[in-house]
C-alpha cells in the first residue's frame, strides 16, 4: 500500500507519471488482484460467513486501487491539458515576438524560426528549420563562430554576441545575438534560444546623427566666424569714428 499512497500523492500533487509509473501501479493492480485470488484460493475450507468477510476486504482494495488509478488518470489529463495550454501561449508569443528568435540544437542548426527571423533571412520559417545557423553567418567568420558555439555549450549563462550575417538578398549586415541554453534534454544534449536584433537601422541611425552633428557643428562655427567678423568690423570702425573726433577737435 506504499507504493499506492505514493501514485496517490502524485496524482493529487497534478505531476506528470513517467510510463514506468504508470507500468508499476498497473503491476501493483494486478499483484492485488493475485494475492486476494490466493486468499480466496486458499480459504476454501472457511465457513461461509469468513468467506463473505475475504471477499469484502477483498472487493474494498479492489476499490481503493481503482480509485487510485482514476485519480491518476485524471492527473495526467489534467496535466496535459496544462501542457497545452502552455505550450499554445509561448508560440504565439514566439511567432508573434518583433524580435527575431531562432533554436537550434546545440550543433546550431535550426528547429524553430518565428515570423520575425523569417523577414530577417528572406525566406519562410518552414525553410529555415533544419538549416545550419552558421551558413548564415559571413564566410570569414563561420570558424570563429563554431569555435565560440563549442565554448558556449560548457557554460550555463546567456552570452551576446555580434555577427556579421548574410541575410535576405545576400545582403551583409551585423547582428547582435542574444544567446542562452533553452533545456537540457533527456540524452544530454542542449536546445540554445537566439534573440537576433539588425543592428543596420541603429547604425543608420546614429550615422544620422553623427552627420547631423557634423553639420550643426559646421553651422555654429559658421555663424560664430561671422559674428566675430561683425565685431571686429564694429570695433574697427569705433575707432575710425574716434579718430576722425580728435582730427577735428
Amino acid at each position: 500500500m506504499a507504493r499506492a499512497s505514493r501514485f496517490r500523492t502524485s496524482a493529487l500533487s497534478g505531476s506528470i507519471p513517467s510510463g514506468s509509473d504508470i507500468e508499476n501501479f498497473a503491476h501493483l493492480v494486478d499483484d492485488s488482484r493475485e494475492r486476494e485470488l490466493a486468499r480466496y484460493e486458499g480459504s476454501a475450507g472457511e465457513s461461509l460467513e469468513e468467506s463473505h468477510e475475504h471477499l469484502l476486504a477483498a472487493y474494498e482494495s479492489l476499490s481503493i486501487a481503482e480509485e487510485e488509478l482514476r485519480a491518476q488518470n485524471e492527473a495526467i489529463l489534467e496535466a496535459q491539458r496544462q501542457l497545452e495550454i502552455q505550450r499554445s501561449r509561448y508560440r504565439t508569443l514566439f511567432d508573434f515576438a518583433p524580435d527575431p528568435y531562432i533554436v537550434t540544437d546545440e550543433g546550431g542548426v535550426i528547429e524553430e524560426a518565428n515570423a520575425a527571423a523569417a523577414d530577417l533571412f528572406g525566406m519562410p520559417a518552414g525553410l529555415l528549420i533544419g538549416k545550419p545557423f552558421a551558413g548564415f553567418v559571413d564566410l570569414a567568420e563561420r570558424r570563429q563562430f563554431r569555435t565560440r558555439l563549442l565554448s558556449f555549450l560548457t557554460s550555463d549563462s546567456s552570452d551576446k554576441w555580434t555577427i556579421e550575417a548574410r541575410v535576405r538578398d545576400g545582403q551583409s549586415v551585423t547582428v547582435e545575438a542574444t544567446v542562452s541554453i533553452l533545456e537540457n534534454r533527456p540524452e544530454g544534449r542542449k536546445s540554445l534560444c537566439w534573440m537576433l536584433h539588425d543592428m543596420t537601422a541603429r547604425r543608420q541611425t546614429e550615422d544620422s546623427m553623427k552627420a547631423l552633428n557634423r553639420s550643426l557643428n559646421a553651422r555654429v562655427a559658421q555663424r560664430t566666424r561671422e559674428l566675430e567678423l561683425a565685431l571686429a568690423g564694429e570695433h574697427s570702425a569705433r575707432r575710425e569714428a574716434e579718430t576722425a573726433n580728435r582730427i577735428k577737435s
